[in-house]
């Protein structure tokens, strides 16, 4: 095959024709280095590697400040609904030690301008109750409690529609607060025909010195590929203001920060992947997006978005799968 020329080799749709050992030379005036053998082997299982769930943690509150989560499901070859847990909490998350929360925030999922379920307190009803808690453990989700919280939470089978959904979480009121919202895949029985999470993103204003968090996990029994994205400059073009004129990323995996980017450098890898994904290309390789292309085991992984001269803006994190 072709050798790559820039930081990433990508190879879209892989088959067992790319199966190999594969190494990675740099060279310089200095002279040139070598990695040592890297194997590529395809592994044919019924439980491939997929998103399982998407999340954003900020700040929000009302007007341009609320907290807003895209999403797509679906993928080539699926049919059906996929059962979904989609959830806004704010009381819930100061068991985990963080202040300043959205004292009471409501749940809209819609699809275009169309409503298709929306919450204001997940246990309103016993029926809610019983199916939110019943999610809540087969995803591992950690548990809302007590039924009284004013935490929102619904259980919902979405099909596959052009443009995917939007989850909106605003506070009952003019609250502001650190809200989060949350949306996993409740598949019981997965297939390589069951919809499945392919896409988030999240627009948001991060103030001065702030960052903009999103978390993904991936399940299943391979290694996923997935296209990360901080956009800013880029996002003008569509008639954003505001925007965050030098995003940088970092991805976590736990504590450690595995990737990180602060300018994407019209890397060929990054074209090829928004190509793959449907993503929309920057708008030059010397503007001050930032992304990368990685294939992660299964687990969990945070994204943080932010300024690197620390000014605020509007930016938006994207997580895709590349098949």
């Amino acid at each position: 095959m072709a050798r790559a020329t820039s930081s990433t080799l990508f190879i879209p749709a892989a088959t067992s024709a790319n199966a190999g050992a594969y190494s990675c030379t740099v060279t310089n005036a200095a002279g040139s280095a070598s990695t040592l053998l890297a194997q590529l082997t395809l592994l044919n299982t019924t439980n491939p590697g997929r998103l399982v769930n998407l999340s954003v943690l900020t700040m929000d509150g009302p007007g341009s400040q609320m907290l807003t989560l895209g999403f797509v499901n679906g993928g080539a070859g699926t049919t059906g609904t996929e059962p979904l847990l989609i959830r806004a909490s704010g009381p819930a998350l100061t068991a985990f030690g963080l202040n300043n929360v959205l004292a009471d925030p409501t749940l809209k999922v819609l699809q275009g301008s169309n409503v298709v379920a929306s919450n204001d307190n997940w246990g309103s009803t016993a029926a809610n109750i019983n199916a939110v808690n019943v999610a809540d453990a087969a995803t591992g989700a950690f548990a809302l409690t007590p039924t009284t919280s004013l935490d929102a939470a619904v259980v919902q089978a979405l099909p596959s529609v052009s443009g995917g959904y939007t989850v909106q979480v605003l506070g009952n009121g003019t609250g502001v607060g650190n809200a989060l919202a949350e949306v996993y895949d409740n598949t019981a029985n997965y297939t390589v025909t069951s919809p499945r999470l392919i896409n988030l993103s999240c627009l948001q204003q991060v103030p001065v010195k702030g960052l903009l968090s999103a978390g993904f996990a991936i399940s299943g029994a391979t290694a996923k590929t997935v296209l990360i994205r901080a956009s800013g400059p880029t996002l003008a073009s569509f008639g954003v203001l505001g925007t965050m004129t030098d995003p940088q990323l970092n991805v976590f995996s736990g504590t450690t920060v595995i990737a990180s980017n602060a300018g994407w450098g019209g890397d060929v890898s990054i074209t090829a992947a928004n190509s793959a994904t449907g993503a929309f290309q920057f708008a030059s390789a010397s503007s001050k997006d930032s992304a990368v292309v990685m294939t992660l085991a299964p687990g969990s992984y945070t994204v943080q978005a932010t300024s690197v001269s620390e000014t605020a803006g509007v930016t938006m994190i994207e997580v895709y799968e590349v098949q």
